[in-house]
């Protein structure tokens, strides 16, 4: 009886409007959490159940009151007000999400802040101009259809989708701008590890900041890589797509001479041993490469930007020699890599007698540069792969611009000698009659500190050589003979900073050439080598840079996440929610009147 009293007392009309406002309200907290989380999650149900429990329950009860709200009568108590301010919210914070997914946008500033700049729009119309004269010299000289495309890859885990999103507002700029010539690809790292390794997705690089998530690829319609290796752009940033896109395009500007004539590894050889591999690289650019015989001529060509002596087997004459070395003080760059001196039967020769101590070739490099090459060869037991101490893993770089930029991965060299400096012998002091004091030398790449120098076995004379040492069972280190490591096996030589303005002759001494062949170079660290180290001797990055944006109010053309996040906070929750509240307050102040 007290219980059907107590419900008769109760001011079901009142409670009606109550419901119907906690109703509408649940609903937009509904309709926002299915926004936010892309799915009916069981938060964003439960308030879905307020929500028509409230509403519906103000239908049944105050039908009169719905009546009034659909014909446009002033409703009891504003009731209706805070409904449809509620489904107002709604739709405004629905239409924001829609839009937002479909990526509209439109760039209504005076100066035009949020499209591409010229700059940009420069470096795709370029871009796209190389492809197609790739593609139509492709079939004039071989005949064949050849289709090129630059795709822009970025790699996104899954919960970083919204990042993506940001990212797709300005690679659909360059999409546009590119006409069918540029392509842009998600891929989920987590579900394709080998293709995020083999762009190189997730390394470290020498300065340790991650390398990606986007990266720019010249791919072919197999979808094979087209030249180097794809490069890296980093965060969605509009003059970095811009810059690595430019840095395919300088590339015609320079020329790579491959010296040949002393049984050098040759670039047009497709074998194990030869560098087509590395010129395919160069070609893919636009680098144009040619083979040089110093013999046939009478200096090195005036358009070489840099020449490339490979494993010579023997050794070079006075005036090889003084061809390269009128070349390099003319401000020439030159790249040359050395095996050990040691009987090998898959030499042409047999024997590889160069860069010997008393070599010409290596006492030039001595007392111009203070750089030599030793008669050694490294065992590492401790940082080796395929399962020989010959074989060396490195791991051990130096900060040098040369490899400024190298990802954290290690490079393969197989039998490698070590290269000594003036440093190392006399402290860092010239010695007299040499120019050695002209030049400043930067180890790059070093073997572990668990490696050491093998210098061979002894002859009758005690003279030790590798020509006399068993690679099948070579011999431990022998104490007072061989050098312990960190050993350096690249070096570059350059002129102090105070010269360069006058001339800037550029040197890299490798000591190993197998690293660059066609059996090793298709691994994606000793193709990033090379591409380092071409990229430093050319200037290729230096030239590649594009000029520095004329509008001093330019500004990004996407927003960071947590920016993003701020935003929606502001438009889907705090403004619609002052609006609430003042509604309230109105409300409340004419009830209390």
């Amino acid at each position: 009886m007290n219980f059907r009293k107590a419900i008769q007392s109760l001011d079901l009309p009142k409670l009606s409007r109550w419901g119907a406002m906690v109703g509408a309200i649940s609903l937009l907290i509904a309709l926002i959490i299915f926004l936010v989380e892309e799915k009916l999650t069981n938060e964003a149900f439960a308030a879905l159940i307020i929500g028509v429990i409230g509403l519906g329950a103000w239908f049944l009860i105050a039908p009169d009151e719905l009546r009034g709200w659909l014909s446009g009568r002033q409703i009891y108590y504003g009731t209706g007000t805070v409904v449809v301010t509620v489904i107002f919210v709604g739709l405004v914070s629905s239409g924001y999400a829609v839009i937002q997914r479909q990526q509209i946008t439109g760039d209504l500033t005076t100066y035009q802040k949020f499209t591409l700049d010229q700059v940009s729009r420069d470096a795709v119309n370029r871009l796209t101009e190389r492809i197609n004269q790739a593609e139509q010299a492709a079939l004039a000289a071989e005949g064949r259809d050849l289709e090129i495309t630059a795709k822009i890859v970025g790699f996104y885990p899954r919960d970083q989708l919204r990042e993506r999103e940001a990212a797709d507002i300005i690679l659909r700029q360059f999409v546009n701008e590119g006409k069918g010539n540029i392509e842009v690809e998600y891929i989920d790292p987590d579900e394709n590890p080998l293709l995020a390794t083999r762009y190189g997705y997730g390394l470290s690089s020498s300065d340790g900041s991650l390398i990606g998530p986007l990266f720019l690829a010249i791919v072919d319609q197999d979808d094979s890589f087209y030249g180097f290796q794809p490069q890296p752009i980093g965060e969605p940033n509009e003059r970095d797509i811009a810059t690595t896109m430019l840095q395919f395009l300088v590339a015609d500007q320079f020329t790579i001479y491959f010296v040949t004539g002393h049984i050098e590894n040759q670039v047009t050889s497709e074998a194990g041993l030869g560098l087509s591999y590395a010129g395919n690289a160069l070609n893919g650019l636009g680098i144009t490469f040619q083979e040089l015989d110093l013999a046939q001529v009478e200096a090195v060509p005036d358009d070489a930007s840099a020449i490339v002596i490979s494993s010579p087997q023997t050794d070079y004459s006075e005036s090889d020699i003084a061809k390269v070395d009128a070349y390099i003080q003319r401000g020439g760059s030159m790249l040359i890599t050395a095996d050990p001196p040691y009987v090998d039967s898959t030499l042409a020769s047999g024997n590889n007698l160069s860069f010997l101590k008393d070599s010409l070739f290596n006492q030039y490099l001595w007392n111009e540069f203070g750089v030599r090459f030793r008669e050694d060869l490294i065992s590492d037991t401790f940082q080796s792969a395929t399962g020989s101490e010959f074989n060396l893993l490195i791991q051990l770089f130096s900060g040098h611009a040369a490899i400024a930029n190298f990802p954290n991965t290690s490079p393969v060299l197989s039998l490698v000698r070590s290269i000594e400096t003036v440093e190392e012998v006399t402290g860092g002091v010239p010695e007299s009659d040499t120019n050695q004091a002209n030049y400043v030398r930067n180890p790059l790449l070093f073997s572990s500190d668990q490696s050491f120098s093998e210098l061979g076995l002894p002859d009758a004379d005690g003279n030790y050589s590798l020509s006399r040492l068993n690679l099948d069972n070579p011999a431990d280190y022998t104490d007072g003979v061989d050098i312990r490591g960190p050993l350096p096996v690249a070096v570059a030589i350059q002129v102090p900073l105070e010269d360069q303005a006058v001339v800037t002759p550029r040197i890299i001494l490798v000591g190993d050439s197998d690293w660059m062949t066609n059996t090793l170079i298709p691994q994606a660290a000793n193709s990033y080598l090379w591409q380092s180290f071409i990229d430093w001797l050319i200037g290729y990055a230096e030239v590649a840079a594009p000029p520095a944006a004329t509008r001093p109010d330019l500004l990004p053309v996407t927003v960071s996440d947590q920016e993003r996040s701020r935003i929606q906070l502001i438009t889907l929750v705090l403004l619609p929610g002052l609006v609430l509240a003042a509604g309230v307050m109105v409300w409340g102040t004419r009830r209390r009147n």
